[in-house]
């Protein structure tokens, strides 16, 4: 009897510690990976492969979809049904997947955008990135990309994926969508993010893009008068869409690092709280973004990716910035022709 309990007892363990593999999470820093584990992923896949993008221009990144599909994998591309300025290029991708034999459809239209950046893998993993697929045209812009395997993650993300495929009404609601960590926009992005912001205790470091929804900008003011350590890292040329924002809160006391032109652009959006827990996502800190894309993030306590973060973000606060007084007595920055989102 001993033995058959202890026997048991060794399944059981092993049964934990794969559990504990199966669900771990792992951080891939932009640029400095480019397209490297995505491909590895692709080539990794056996059935399966569906993608929703906002923008997918690298070539490369196609060409190895296309041979996964010539290979038996049934690739899935969904895009955005409306973009940012010129029309041209989506159509141009579009068209590139097709001419690689992937089926490519146009996103829901009910959403202003959809801007979630997302592949699954054999529906078993699932790849939420920060960034488009566009490095061919964006070498040097700092995402993040977050991998899961965490069984009830990947399949809300599937489920999301087939109602949008299918450009289902009514939409998902938070009630049939049961994964707490993930972000999704338009239906719980807002009220988990103001409600991280408002479990700060101590520290706070942010990436942002733009920064202009009420909500999540009262949150961090209350979190500066709570006492929190507030800290966000900027672009320039961006800085002008969320100038009067950011200006409040750093008169408040937020810490703004706008880094200078050499460094990576700040296309990341990210959250760390208190060095504990930290959302990664496609959602910019906007209305819009939050309430009427298609979006998608994770808020995650991952000890591995959490790390990775921390050094990433101790090397860009010490990447050479601005000064805030500099950027304040010029109102009228100059925006670039074309702009990433």
């Amino acid at each position: 009897m001993k033995k058959v309990i202890s026997h048991l007892a060794t399944v059981i363990g092993l049964l934990v510690i794969s559990s504990s593999v199966l669900a771990e999470q792992q951080l891939y820093v932009e640029p400095q990976v480019q397209q490297k584990p995505i491909l590895n992923l692709i080539q990794q896949s056996k059935k399966n492969i569906d993608v929703v993008i906002y923008e997918f221009s690298d070539p490369t990144l196609i060409k190895a979809l296309g041979e996964a599909e010539k290979r038996g994998v049934k690739v899935r591309v969904l895009m955005t049904s409306r973009i940012h300025g010129n029309y041209a290029p989506i159509w141009k991708n579009i068209h590139e997947f097709q001419d690689e034999g992937i089926e490519v459809k146009r996103t829901n239209p009910d959403f202003t955008y959809t801007h979630q950046k997302t592949f699954i893998f054999d529906n078993k993993k699932a790849l939420i990135s920060t960034g488009n697929m566009d490095f061919d045209r964006y070498p040097n812009s700092r995402n993040f990309l977050v991998l899961t395997d965490e069984p009830q993650e990947v399949k809300q993300i599937v489920d999301v994926y087939h109602a949008d495929w299918q450009h289902q009404r009514p939409h998902l609601t938070q009630q049939q969508l049961t994964a707490s960590q993930l972000v999704w926009s338009p239906i719980n992005a807002t009220s988990a993010l103001v409600k991280l912001i408002n479990s700060a205790q101590h520290s706070m470091d942010i990436y942002a893009l733009e920064m202009s929804d009420p909500a999540i900008v009262s949150a961090l003011e209350q979190a500066l008068k709570r006492g929190v350590d507030v800290s966000i890292i900027y672009s320039k040329a961006p800085f002008a869409w969320s100038q009067q924002d950011l200006i409040k809160l750093y008169r408040q006391g937020a810490n703004l690092r706008v880094l200078e032109d050499s460094a990576p652009f700040i296309h990341a959006k990210a959250i760390l709280v208190d060095g504990k827990q930290a959302y990664i996502g496609s959602e910019n800190f906007t209305t819009n973004s939050l309430q009427r894309n298609r979006e998608l993030g994770i808020i995650t306590q991952q000890p591995t990716v959490l790390n990775t973060l921390k050094s990433t973000l101790a090397h860009d606060m010490a990447t050479p910035a601005y000064r805030v007084s500099e950027l304040v007595s010029s109102p009228h920055l100059a925006l670039p022709h074309q702009t990433q989102h």
